[in-house]
């Protein structure tokens, strides 16, 4: 009958894990590799947020010029004490927070009339940056402190 054999390493004795010094290296190359990608990654989930909060605002203005002109009465728009817009002085389901002024023409207002035939500019200020929305062909352009 033959003996089980096991392995044994090159110094001569049991294989029986990772050395202390092996796992501390394979951290160290994981951490270097993650504090090159952090950046990239930063960067992409910034541009994520805006992209939304730039599909929301579109949305938000484009269905009060719809109810605007749907009805024939102008909608008002206007910022909540936390800083939400409001539409006729409700908060929509899908809103956006942290606005700090709006401005229609470039002129700091309250709120905002939209009428069936809208032919201004509309800017939502927040703290970096800035969304400028053309009522009348519906673009949207956001513009960084």
């Amino acid at each position: 009958m033959e003996k089980a054999t096991t392995p044994i390493s090159l110094h001569g004795s049991r294989n029986k894990g990772f050395t202390l010094m092996e796992l501390m290296v394979v951290l160290i190359i994981i951490a270097i590799m993650s504090a090159v990608v952090y950046p990239y990654f930063k960067k992409g989930m910034e541009s994520i947020k805006s992209q939304r909060e730039k599909a929301y605002l579109e949305l938000f203005f484009k269905r009060a010029l719809i109810l605007s002109r749907f009805d024939r009465r102008a909608k008002i728009v206007s910022l909540g004490n936390n800083g939400s817009l409001l539409l006729d002085g409700k908060k929509p389901k899908k809103s956006i927070d942290g606005v700090k002024e709006l401005k229609m023409n470039g002129k700091k207002v309250k709120s905002i009339a939209i009428l069936p035939a809208s032919f201004y500019t509309i800017t939502i200020v927040f703290d970096k940056y800035n969304y400028s929305f053309d009522l009348y062909t519906g673009e949207i352009e956001l513009k960084k402190d």
